[in-house]
């Protein structure tokens, strides 16, 4: 199948627009520790500012989006290393 073009006289064939995946924030790890203390729903009840910034030095992050960061401390409770 040959692909028309304005240049060959046909009509331009326009690509169709996909779907723009949706870029998830990335949280430094001070302040997914910090919401640790406050919000139990990010990492579950008894995680404290303590273990998610123990989880991310283990795992050598700075950084991370929030499904990252439950990964993170999921696999430091384990006592697994990343």
């Amino acid at each position: 199948m040959a692909k028309a073009t304005a240049e060959a006289g046909g009509p331009a064939i326009v690509p169709p627009a996909g779907k723009k995946k949706a870029v998830e924030s990335k949280y430094p790890s001070t302040e997914l520790a910090k919401a640790a203390g406050t919000d139990s729903s990010l990492f579950g009840a008894g995680v404290t500012p303590d273990i998610v910034t123990a989880a991310f030095f283990v795992a050598g992050k700075h950084e991370a989006t929030k499904q990252e960061a439950k990964e993170i401390v999921r696999e430091f409770l384990k006592g697994g290393r990343k």
